[in-house]
């Protein structure tokens, strides 16, 4: 089992970030709004016979990042940290400059927005 954290660090006085996530079955988690320093949390059950793979669209002023954007998959489940009671964490933070997957510096993996 995994906790999976997105938080937005986006700067105090900006847009809010949209987001819309689903599991890779087409389960819809629903929208959500985050306002600068507001986190997300959704638990993730593994599939011990198929990927189990999350994804999330994006959006922010112009900018965004769609369906594509795989939120959480097997390569990624390798970098949460695992804890020693409860589910490993995992965490986006969206930022400005893009997107940064890990629980502190330095990111394991970044990805930048894209402009409509």
């Amino acid at each position: 089992e995994y906790e999976m954290r997105i938080v937005s660090n986006l700067s105090p006085g900006t847009r809010s970030l949209k987001l819309h996530c689903y599991k890779g079955d087409g389960t819809d988690l629903g929208q959500q709004t985050l306002h600068p320093n507001e986190e997300y949390k959704f638990k993730i059950c593994t599939n011990f016979f198929t990927e189990t793979r999350y994804y999330c669209d994006f959006h922010w002023r112009e900018y965004r990042l769609t369906a594509d954007f795989y939120v959480f998959d097997s390569f990624l489940s390798s970098l949460c940290e695992d804890q020693v009671f409860g589910p490993s964490k995992c965490q986006w933070t969206v930022e400005y400059p893009g997107f940064y997957f890990g629980m502190e510096w330095p990111y394991h993996v970044k990805a930048p927005w894209l402009r409509y």
